[in-house]
């Protein structure tokens, strides 16, 4: 099964992840869709990224917009420290 096309995944791993990362993005939060296709799609989006030393970008999944909030804002207030 697979959620988007080879040229889709190309394109996010070479354009959309570098332009994140320029966007100054280093952490973006998903609350994924309980379904499988959901959680893939999810996966490629950023597959690759965090092992880029270019650009890693550390995506976290999340089930609820409360739990994505959660996180967020105990990884923001982690800088403050």
């Amino acid at each position: 099964m697979n959620a988007s096309c080879a040229a889709d995944q190309q394109w996010l791993a070479t354009n959309q992840n570098l332009r994140t990362y320029l966007a100054g993005i280093r952490h973006p939060c998903f609350v994924v869709l309980q379904s499988v296709v959901g959680q893939i799609t999810v996966t490629i989006c950023f597959r690759g990224a965090a092992d880029s030393l270019s650009h890693p970008i550390l995506a976290s999944k999340h089930r609820t917009l409360a739990e994505a909030t959660s996180e967020r804002r105990e990884t923001l207030l982690s800088y403050r420290r």
